[in-house]
């Protein structure tokens, strides 16, 4: 009676888990409340397990795509503790399908030991239950585990493994998917050829006209594979087949890929590249998806860092960073909100189950009541019993609750460190992509230094060649016109613009400290704030090293230095 009286209040708690998740449902898709609403209480008149099941299935797909993972992991573990404790052989196959479901929902929460300890529970469940449940979704479940954590041998071994299953039990629709992830893999290993024909085999599981998304989903896929290996045009073909029905069927997210590839199929630094990457940027914002703006933003940066773009591509490169953060920090604390709701729930559960047993304790004291005085003592016993156990279960609570809290503070350091470790990165890049515009600007700066020299060298030799050589003379004009064509007045400014990009303010502030510094002034001490030695600037401005030094110690007299200053530790701390 007992046993029986447990099952019974397993299932009520999964159906009234049932009827709250309907609510949270229809917040989202009010107009179809009152049709499955009208659905579950027509089933509840003959509710069999197999219909709770496909219920149980059908909000959790829902709920899983409006990104309620908490909600749903806490529906398949209601549901997991329910399916285990029926009779008879049948609930292996429903907890197969159950077990799945969590552990992909865990997948995609980041918890992969806990999706895998679920996956290898249905293998070993389907070794001596001999059913084939939800065998195949698992073998690529797992394949997909190995594949996000590089471990790309055993992603093919369950790829393969998956495929061979469901083509021997004609599953179609698995194909597409365990097709599709096999493609994904031979591109990361940059097999081209495989890639293609993992592709193919995919697009002849689908029915375009029931499954047109997935259908374009592939046919987009491919065109990623041929332009890698050069052929645009076909590639170019099928890009715009795939955008011709998404804007036909209104399916704005999925343009602004589309457009991302189109822009990748014409040449990099042409005007509809550009125009197609404009339009992947419109089109995110319009939809207003993070992830699909910032992919526009880096494509843009790199566009208009090609085309030498500069300010135009710092500041694409400043608002894809700040989204990425802010994208980055939004998606950690849902993260860590999902993980905590989801360990709260499972907190509740366990109460709930103590709260269960409780008043079935309090129940058997109210008859023990009721016995003959000889049997006091005998209830004595048993009370003693039941609070040992009580004893002994909260004790066991507490400490699961007490390593549940270090977990929690392990988890959030963790994901603390690497946001800090991301940030520290984007910093680091950023300042050596600037430092790397800032060397190249150097380079151009000696140039034309150089330029300037053999200009002054030349000159020189105009005066000194005898007044009857005149043909020498106007070839040394003309030398001159050409190398005066080659100078470009605008490499320091261009030079002082990067070199602020680094140093902010310093031009600002040393004008404030040493008003009375000429341009060759300030332009030894943005030299010497690089870190540049007497003989490297030598090398950059064609002096003799001597000349360096001389201008150095008139710096020292006119900033009122002391001689033993380091020139190059004053304005590192400047």
């Amino acid at each position: 009676m007992g046993q029986e009286r447990d099952l019974s209040d397993l299932r009520e708690r999964l159906v009234s888990n049932i009827d709250l998740m309907l609510s949270f449902d229809s917040m989202a898709s009010p107009g179809n409340f009152h049709a499955l609403d009208s659905a579950w209480r027509q089933d509840q008149e003959a509710l069999s397990d197999s219909i709770l099941l496909r219920w149980v299935k059908k909000l959790s797909s829902s709920l899983a795509s409006q990104g309620q993972h908490a909600l749903v992991a806490n529906l398949l573990s209601t549901a997991e503790n329910y399916f285990g404790q029926i009779p008879g052989q049948e609930r292996y196959s429903y907890l197969m399908v159950v077990k799945t479901a969590l552990g992909s929902i865990y997948e995609e929460m980041g918890l992969w030991a806990r999706a895998m300890n679920l996956y290898f529970d249905v293998l070993e469940m389907r070794e001596f239950s001999h059913r084939d449940d939800s065998y195949g979704s698992v073998l690529n479940n797992i394949g997909n585990v190995y594949f996000k954590q590089g471990y790309y041998d055993k992603a093919h071994v369950y790829y393969d493994s998956a495929i061979a299953f469901n083509i021997r039990k004609g599953e179609k629709k698995e194909l597409i998917n365990n097709y599709n992830n096999l493609a994904g893999l031979y591109y990361m290993e940059g097999d081209y050829a495989r890639t293609l024909m993992a592709l193919n085999q995919a697009l002849a599981q689908i029915d375009k006209e029931k499954e047109p998304d997935m259908y374009y989903l592939v046919w987009q896929n491919m065109a990623v594979v041929y332009n890698q290996q050069g052929k645009k045009a076909v590639a170019m073909d099928l890009v715009k087949e795939a955008l011709s029905y998404q804007e036909a069927t209104h399916r704005n997210l999925d343009k602004v890929q589309t457009y991302l590839l189109l822009a990748t199929l014409y040449p990099y630094n042409s005007d509809s590249a550009l125009h197609y990457m404009e339009a992947a940027l419109a089109q995110a914002r319009e939809v207003q998806n993070r992830a699909a703006e910032i992919r526009a933003l880096q494509a843009l940066y790199s566009w208009h860092k090609e085309a030498r773009d500069y300010r135009i591509a710092v500041d694409l490169l400043e608002r894809s960073v700040r989204l990425q953060d802010s994208l980055e920090e939004m998606d950690n604390r849902m993260k860590i909100e999902s993980i905590e709701a989801t360990n709260a729930m499972e907190r509740e559960n366990s109460a709930k189950d103590l709260a269960l047993q409780q008043m079935e304790i309090e129940r058997l004291q109210s008859q023990k009541q009721e016995v003959l005085l000889i049997a006091v003592a005998f209830c004595l016993v048993i009370v003693l019993g039941v609070m040992y156990y009580r004893y002994r279960l909260q004790k066991k609570l507490k400490h699961e609750s007490d390593e549940l809290v270090v977990y929690k503070q392990a988890l959030f350091d963790k994901e603390k460190e690497m946001m800090a470790q991301r940030e520290k990165e984007l910093r680091d890049s950023l300042e050596l992509k600037n430092k790397e515009l800032t060397s190249k600007v150097l380079h151009l700066i000696r140039n034309n230094e150089f330029i300037v020299d053999i200009n002054r060298e030349l000159q020189q030799l105009l005066l000194e060649l005898n007044p009857k050589d005149t043909a020498k003379k106007e070839h040394i004009r003309e030398m001159l016109v050409k190398l005066r064509d080659q100078g470009n007045e605008g490499t320091y400014a261009e030079f002082k613009y990067y070199f602020e990009q680094v140093h902010q303010s310093f031009y600002e502030n040393l004008q404030k400290a040493y008003p009375a510094l000429t341009y060759k002034d300030v332009r030894l001490c943005s030299f010497l704030k690089s870190g540049l030695s007497s003989k490297e600037i030598a090398s950059i401005t064609f002096k003799e090293v001597r000349s360096v030094e001389s201008a150095r110690n008139r710096l020292r007299k006119k900033m009122n230095l002391d001689a033993d200053v380091n020139l190059i530790e004053f304005f590192a701390r400047f």
